[in-house]
């Protein structure tokens, strides 16, 4: 068994993006795979770049309903139909965020996988043994090990992002408007309330101017 038969044998029991077991079944020898490996790297570069202009493309949005929301004349009926178009905003992208996190985890692996075919490639050219290529996949096994990490670090941050599903939409409504405007939100009850106040104090004055 030479080295390249050894390497797709060890790395073949790990946990890999489907698209790079797909590479690997499909090499039958280290410069298919590593033509693959880069075909791989191009097409996760692209998809990152696509999907930050989408993220740039919605915050704009989200800045011009945070603006019409900052805007005092608007009713209260507006004032929901924005919030909630912000909240669906600020969803997506949060969404497009866990997207980009896992393209650069794929990216970073395949950069890795590539540079360590490329050291494993060069070492056999010059006859090196076994034991010192050994150490080149111990190597890559703990790049594995931290690519695994960065995952399930993403699940966890993507987990803790999602609204408490016992919140009401009210609630989460009232957070967001809170966390824009920096006040709470007052409710027709106590905006009622004090424009009535407003009115006896002005029936109070003019009573008093009159006698």
């Amino acid at each position: 068994m030479n080295w390249f038969e050894r390497f797709k044998a060890w790395i073949s029991g790990k946990r890999l993006p489907d698209e790079t077991k797909a590479a690997l079944e499909g090499s039958e020898d280290s410069m298919r795979l590593l033509g693959e490996l880069d075909n791989l790297t191009t097409r996760n570069e692209m998809e990152i770049g696509r999907l930050n202009k989408e993220i740039e493309r919605l915050e704009k949005m989200e800045q011009e309903q945070v603006a019409r929301l900052k805007d005092e004349s608007i009713g209260e009926r507006s004032k929901r139909i924005i919030l909630r178009t912000i909240q669906r905003l600020r969803m997506q992208m949060d969404n497009l965020e866990n997207r980009i996190a896992i393209y650069e985890n794929n990216l970073r692996l395949h950069l890795t996988l590539i540079g360590r075919l490329q050291q494993i490639q060069a070492m056999g050219l010059t006859g090196v043994s076994e034991e010192e290529i050994d150490d080149v996949l111990d190597d890559f096994e703990m790049a594995l090990e931290e690519y695994e990490e960065k995952l399930q670090a993403g699940r966890l941050m993507e987990m803790a992002k999602r609204p408490k599903e016992t919140a009401s939409e009210d609630e989460e409504l009232l957070h967001l408007e809170k966390e824009i405007l920096g006040k709470t939100k007052e409710s027709d009850r106590e905006k009622e309330k004090r424009r009535m106040e407003k009115k006896e104090k002005e029936r109070k004055t003019e009573q008093a101017e009159g006698e």
